[in-house]
Formats: C-alpha cells, sequence, structure tokens
C-alpha cells in the first residue's frame, strides 16, 4: 500500500491578513506555505485582487521614475556636514 504525505491543510486567510501580506509577496519574502495560502485567497477574493494589481501598479510606477542624486554642490555639503557632526 501506497501512503502519500498530506500536509495540513492552509487555513483560510482573511482579508486584513492578505493586505498584510501583498508586500511581502511583491518582493518574493513569504514562505511557500504563506504564498500558497496568499494565492488562494486572491483567487477568491476580487476586492484583495484589485488591491494588488492596484499596488503592483503603484511598485512599477515607483520603480520607473529617476533616481534622484544630489548635485556635487550638495554631495560636498552633505559630506562637510557629515565629517563635521562625526569629528573629522
Amino acid at each position: 500500500m501506497t501512503v502519500l504525505f498530506h500536509p495540513l491543510p492552509l487555513r483560510k486567510l482573511a482579508c486584513q491578513e492578505a493586505v498584510g501580506l501583498v508586500t511581502r509577496s511583491l518582493e518574493g519574502a513569504l514562505s511557500l506555505r504563506e504564498e500558497a495560502r496568499y494565492r488562494i485567497h486572491l483567487a477568491l477574493c476580487h476586492h484583495c485582487r484589485a488591491y494588488m494589481k492596484q499596488l503592483t501598479l503603484v511598485q512599477e510606477a515607483v520603480a520607473l521614475l529617476p533616481k534622484p542624486f544630489p548635485s556635487p554642490a550638495n554631495r560636498l555639503r552633505l559630506r562637510q556636514q557629515f565629517a563635521a557632526s562625526h569629528g573629522r
């Protein structure tokens, strides 16, 4: 007789919990179990799917923004302030 491995059933995820996992999911920081629970919830909840889509769009838009760098004059001023505050 073959015995199949049956992991513990996944506890249903509440919307409040799903909202708390969105950022970690987008960053790829969820465990496999958390990601599975999260994806199952998204498949069943159109409100959370819409929320995730909105955050994904915001994240993509922010990634397209130019990276701000201080001007050479501001960089020098910041270095001088740092040196002065750290006794250098």
